[in-house]
């Protein structure tokens, strides 16, 4: 068995790309996720990505972008600094759609979409709201 997740939030901080000793790009990021229904209110989720879809987050998205990723969740138990049992849970990026760019030009949207064949953007469905409507200002540093 294996948890998965899909999630569409904004970027905390302008990523950095990374290289495993191994020579395998990664990338450690949060994302803010609006609460359901609630205004205002944000929860903060720890993701990591590898390879390709570290290398274009980091090539294409900035701090305040929006982004969705599908991937699965993996739960680490570990000890805090002061000693006390602590618990991380963190999403893996399987798939990564950009919902903004760091530039709204029409040219480079079509770059970017021959530059690595980017997903569609998600369609939200008849009914479903933007979950980032009337939260344009969210604290994120």
């Amino acid at each position: 068995m294996f948890a998965q997740a899909q999630i569409i939030g904004r970027l905390t901080h302008s990523p950095q790309l990374k290289m495993s000793s191994g020579g395998k790009s990664f990338l450690n990021f949060d994302l803010a996720v609006p609460k359901f229904k609630k205004n205002n209110e944000v929860s903060f989720f720890h993701c990591v990505a590898f390879g390709t879809n570290a290398e274009n987050i980091a090539k294409y998205v900035e701090k305040g972008d929006t982004i969705f990723l599908n991937g699965n969740l993996e739960q680490e138990n570990y000890k805090g600094r002061d000693g006390a049992n602590k618990e991380k849970v963190t999403l893996i990026a399987n798939r990564v759609v950009f919902m903004t760019k760091k530039t709204n030009s029409k040219s480079s949207k079509n770059q970017l979409t021959q530059d690595i064949k980017a997903d569609e953007e998600i369609d939200l469905g008849e009914g479903l709201e933007d979950p980032f409507a009337g939260i344009d200002d969210i604290n994120i540093e």
